[in-house]
C-alpha cells in the first residue's frame, strides 16, 4: 500500500494540445452548411430565406450575438426577420459567405449595400472596423465613379455616407472634376438635398476645378447662399495666385487626391497604351518584352496581367508591382492562326481560353501553372463574346458558318448563348438573345451580363447592332440564365452603336473587348449626336490601332 501511495504521489499531469485543432472549424461548418446539416436558424433578408448555424452568426456579428442571448422570441424560434430596407438579400448573402469563409467578393454595384448591412449587423465592429471596413473602403475608393452613379447609391445614400466617401484621399478618379460631378448628381437627385450642398461640397477640392465651373456655380441657388458663395470665392481666389505662391500655401480645398496605385485602362496590340485625361498614350510602365508580336488575348488575375501573343512564345505574365515578365507554358496544340480568334476570361484562379476558329479551348490553372484542354464552343465559327459571371463562362452570339454548293461560305450573326460550368466541364445552351450578335462586347457587373456593339442582321444584311441586351446569371444546383432584356438606347447614340452603349445614362465606350466608363453621361433630351460623336472621338484620341485588346490594371502613380 505504501509503495502504491508513493507512486500516486509521484504522478505528473500535463496538458497536451494540438495547435491546429479547430483551425478549420469554420471550413467544416461551411461544408455542413452546403450539405444542409445541423442548420438551426433561418434568416430572412428581402424575400429570401438563408439557413445558417447560429454559432457562426453569433461569432461574426455582435447583432446576432446580442439577439440570441437576449431571451427574445428569435432566440427560441431561431428565425430572424431582417426588416430593415437597407438589408437586401444579395448583400446579406455576400456577408454570410464572409462569416463562413473570411472572403468577401464585392463590386462597385454591391459595395454600398454590403457596407450598409455590415454596419446594421455590427459585423465590422467585431473586427474593430479594420479588415472588413478597410476592404470595403478600398473597393469604394477604387470604384468611386461607378458606385456614385449607381441607382442604388443615388436613391439611398445619406449625406453622411456621401461625405465619408468624399473624405477618402485615395479616390480613383481622373481629376477632382469627377468628384464634384458625383456630389452634384447626388444633390440634384432630390430637391430636398440642396440644403446639404455646403456641407457636401466643402469636402470637394473646389480649388482644383476649372475656373469656368466655379463662375457657373455663382449663378446657381447654391452660389446665392452665404456658405456657398464663400466656398466658391475661396476656390476662385486660389486661381488668382501664381504657381510659385500656390506651392508655398496650404490653401483650403486645394490638395490633390493621393493614389499609390491608379486603376488604368490598357490597350494592348503590338505596343501598350494607357488611357489618360488627354487620350491614349504610350506606356513606359508596361513592357512585355515581345517586340514584333501582337497581343491577341489578355486577362488580369490579382493585378497580374496574363497575355497571349500571336507568335511563339505565346503566353507570358506581367506583374506591375515588380515589373517582372515571365514566359509561361503555351496551350498544347495552339497555333498562330488559332490565336487570331482567341478570347480569354477569368474564373477564380483559372483562365479560360476559347479559339472558336480552331474548335479548341483550354483552361490554365494559375496555382500550378498548367494548361488542360476543355470542350470547345460548338456551332460558332468566330465573333463570339466571352464573359465570366458567377463562376460561369458565357459565350454569347458569334458567327455561324454555312457553305454553299459553290464551296463559298457565309457567316451569319447568331443569337445562341452557351455556358460552361467548370464543375461539369461541358457547354450548355441557355436563353438566346433577342437579336443576333457577332463581334459584340460583353460586360459583367455582379450577377448581370450586358452585351452591345458588333453587328447583327436586318433584312438579310449585316449592319451595326443598335440593340443592347442584359441577362442575370444564377448558380445554385446548376446554371440558370434569365431571359434577355433589351435596354433602350437613346436615338443620339444609334449612329455610334459600335463605339458606345448607354446604361442608366452612363456612356460606356466599346474598345478591345471591354466597355469603358470614363465619367461621361448621355441624356435623352439634352445630348445630341454631335455631343456623342465628340465623346467618342475624345475617348479614342491618340489610339494607335483599333485592333487592340483592353484590360484594366492598377499601376503605381507617377511621383
Amino acid at each position: 500500500m505504501a509503495d502504491s501511495s508513493a507512486k500516486a504521489d509521484k504522478e505528473v499531469k500535463c496538458t497536451l494540445s494540438d495547435p491546429a485543432f479547430g483551425g478549420d472549424m469554420l471550413s467544416v461548418l461551411n461544408d455542413l452548411r452546403a450539405e444542409k446539416v445541423l442548420l438551426d436558424v433561418t434568416v430572412v433578408a428581402g424575400e429570401e430565406e438563408f439557413r445558417a448555424h447560429s454559432t457562426v452568426l453569433a461569432y461574426g456579428s455582435d447583432y446576432f450575438r446580442g439577439l440570441f442571448a437576449s431571451g427574445m422570441k428569435e432566440s427560441h424560434e431561431k428565425r430572424v426577420d431582417l426588416k430593415d430596407p437597407s438589408v437586401s438579400a444579395e448583400a446579406f448573402g455576400l456577408l454570410l459567405e464572409f462569416l463562413y469563409t473570411g472572403q468577401l467578393v464585392v463590386s462597385s454595384m454591391s459595395v454600398y449595400e454590403v457596407l450598409a448591412v455590415a454596419n446594421h449587423l455590427q459585423v465590422a465592429d467585431l473586427y474593430n472596423m479594420k479588415n472588413l471596413q478597410e476592404s470595403l473602403d478600398a473597393v469604394a475608393a477604387e470604384e468611386f465613379m461607378e458606385l456614385t452613379s449607381s441607382e442604388g447609391f443615388m436613391k439611398s445614400a445619406t449625406k453622411d455616407e456621401l461625405i465619408k466617401l468624399l473624405l477618402f484621399e485615395n479616390l480613383v478618379v481622373p481629376s477632382e472634376q469627377q468628384v464634384y460631378e458625383a456630389a452634384m448628381r447626388w444633390l440634384t437627385h432630390d430637391a430636398g438635398r440642396m440644403e446639404h450642398a455646403a456641407a457636401v461640397l466643402s469636402h470637394v477640392q473646389l480649388a482644383l476645378l476649372d475656373v469656368d465651373v466655379l463662375y457657373g456655380q455663382l449663378e446657381t441657388d447654391f452660389g446665392a447662399t452665404p456658405e456657398g458663395r464663400n466656398l466658391i470665392l475661396e476656390a476662385m481666389g486660389y486661381h488668382g495666385l501664381s504657381p510659385e505662391t500656390r506651392r508655398g500655401l496650404n490653401w483650403p480645398r486645394s490638395k490633390p487626391r493621393t493614389q499609390n496605385n491608379i486603376k488604368t485602362s490598357l490597350a494592348l496590340g503590338s505596343t501598350a497604351q494607357i488611357f489618360t485625361a488627354e487620350g491614349w498614350k504610350q506606356s513606359s510602365d508596361v513592357s512585355l518584352g515581345d517586340s514584333g508580336s501582337t497581343v491577341i488575348a489578355a486577362a488580369v488575375v490579382g493585378n497580374v496581367l496574363y497575355v497571349l501573343f500571336s507568335s511563339s512564345p505565346h503566353f507570358k505574365s506581367f506583374d506591375p508591382a515588380t515589373s517582372t515578365v515571365n514566359t509561361l507554358s503555351s496551350p498544347d496544340g495552339i497555333s498562330s492562326y488559332g490565336t487570331n480568334k482567341g478570347q480569354m476570361v477569368v474564373v477564380g484562379a483559372r483562365l479560360f481560353l476559347v479559339c472558336c476558329g480552331e474548335k479548341k479551348a483550354w483552361c490554365f490553372d494559375i496555382t500550378v501553372g498548367r494548361w488542360t484542354k476543355i470542350p470547345p464552343v460548338t456551332v460558332i465559327e468566330d465573333g463570339v463574346a466571352l464573359a465570366s459571371c458567377q463562376g460561369v463562362v458565357l459565350a454569347v452570339g458569334g458567327n455561324q458558318r454555312t457553305t454553299g454548293q459553290d464551296g463559298n461560305y457565309t457567316d451569319t450573326p447568331a443569337s445562341t448563348v452557351q455556358t460552361f460550368f467548370p464543375a461539369r466541364s461541358s457547354w450548355e445552351t441557355v436563353s438566346s438573345t433577342n437579336q443576333p450578335h457577332a463581334d459584340a462586347t460583353a460586360m459583367v457587373q455582379g450577377d448581370t451580363v450586358y452585351i452591345g456593339g458588333g453587328v447583327t442582321v436586318v433584312n438579310g444584311k449585316k449592319v451595326d447592332n443598335t440593340t443592347v441586351e442584359m441577362c442575370k446569371v444564377f448558380v445554385k444546383d446548376g446554371v440558370a440564365v434569365s431571359a434577355w432584356s433589351v435596354i433602350h438606347q437613346p436615338a443620339c447614340v444609334h449612329k455610334f452603336a459600335s463605339q458606345v452603349a448607354v446604361f442608366d445614362r452612363k456612356a460606356y465606350f466599346i474598345l478591345g473587348g471591354q466597355m469603358h466608363f470614363t465619367g461621361k453621361f448621355v441624356d435623352q433630351d439634352r445630348t445630341s449626336e454631335e455631343d456623342v460623336e465628340e465623346m467618342c472621338q475624345a475617348f479614342r484620341k491618340g489610339l494607335q490601332s483599333r485592333y487592340v485588346v483592353c484590360v484594366t490594371l492598377s499601376l503605381k502613380e507617377k511621383k
